[in-house]
């Protein structure tokens, strides 16, 4: 789910509003040529149904060959309201609009389907975008995957990133890890899935890293309360092999402090990092519960399931 899905409202709002007429016009009472939302019809009542119906329509009025037009107008803020639209349906509505983008709108050979690639990726897929959606990006890297031709070196380049899109889904088994652990003086090898706790929050990080800092400060002191509340095993883990700085590396004493010394993450890619901090909530029979999640949707998991 968009991390700032409460931030969006008032675009959807706006978004529902203007493909009902009440969108900006021109002097001469026309809509502008680029680029103009489909008008709804007006006997189609309801939020959510104007709204399936412009996701199904948003890109009727834009001409995908008029290459000129393109390089004149910025498509971009068009673009990100769309996926605004696409990301605050269910997963099985955005997936279909999204395979109906790039089999119907711009097959293959389209003049500007390249560009729209680099924003599909930059909203999409991009670990620091307020819009980023991993099941949608999903969606979108199976597309690629039959967009180019079969075994083409583009083809395999979106088989290799749907493979590690794919790893660690939530709802299924965390892969399981040998890692070092440090108490103190004391080193000893632990398998990830032997640790035993109502949840293990993986916390994937490095001693360089000033967002680390941030995080590790956030989880040690304002959300320590809802951690040991609610269970929740941090396991710090290194995933270089500079033993040196992993062992002069302070962390809270109740943390499970770990280095992945067989470097099962960056030369396996058994767990997908595309930014440090990482963060991965699991449940007590190590099935994923969010992946690579920020600290804010921990908060907000834990503090909904305590008013339930």
């Amino acid at each position: 789910m968009n991390r700032f899905a409460s931030c969006l409202i008032p675009v959807l709002s706006l978004l529902i509003v203007a493909g009902c007429g009440g969108g900006p016009s021109q002097a001469n009472g026309q809509r502008p040529k680029k680029y103009s939302l489909p008008e709804v019809p007006s006997m189609i009542q309801g939020d959510e149904l104007r709204k399936e119906y412009l996701l199904t329509h948003y890109w009727d009025l834009v001409d995908f060959t008029d290459t000129t037009s393109f390089q004149k107008y910025s498509v971009e803020p068009f673009f990100r309201d769309y996926i605004v639209l696409v990301n605050s349906v269910d997963a099985d509505k955005s997936q279909k609009v999204i395979t109906e983008f790039w089999k119907e709108k711009c097959p293959f050979g389209t003049p500007v389907s390249h560009y729209f690639i680099s924003l599909f990726e930059k909203y999409l897929g991009n670990p620091n975008s307020p819009y980023r959606n991993d099941s949608n990006y999903i969606a979108f890297l199976r597309c690629m995957v039959g967009y180019y031709p079969a075994d083409s070196l583009d083809s395999r380049r979106y088989e290799d990133k749907l493979t590690l899109e794919l790893k660690n889904l939530p709802g299924t088994m965390a892969a399981d890890l040998s890692l070092l652990s440090c108490n103190g003086s004391t080193f000893e090898q632990i398998s990830l899935h032997s640790l035993k706790s109502d949840y293990l929050l993986l916390y994937f990080n490095n001693p360089g890293c000033t967002d680390c800092q941030r995080v590790t400060s956030i989880l040690s002191g304002q959300l320590a309360p809802i951690l040991n509340q609610n269970g929740i095993l941090v396991v710090s883990i290194y995933p270089d092999d500079d033993f040196e700085q992993f062992r002069e590396y302070h962390l809270p004493s109740e943390w499970v402090k770990t280095i992945d010394l067989q470097q099962q993450i960056n030369l396996q890619q058994l767990y997908y990092l595309k930014a440090i901090p990482t963060l991965y909530l699991l449940d007590r029979d190590k099935r994923v519960v969010l992946r690579d999640c920020t600290v804010e949707q921990l908060y907000r998991l834990f503090v909904a399931q305590s008013h339930i």
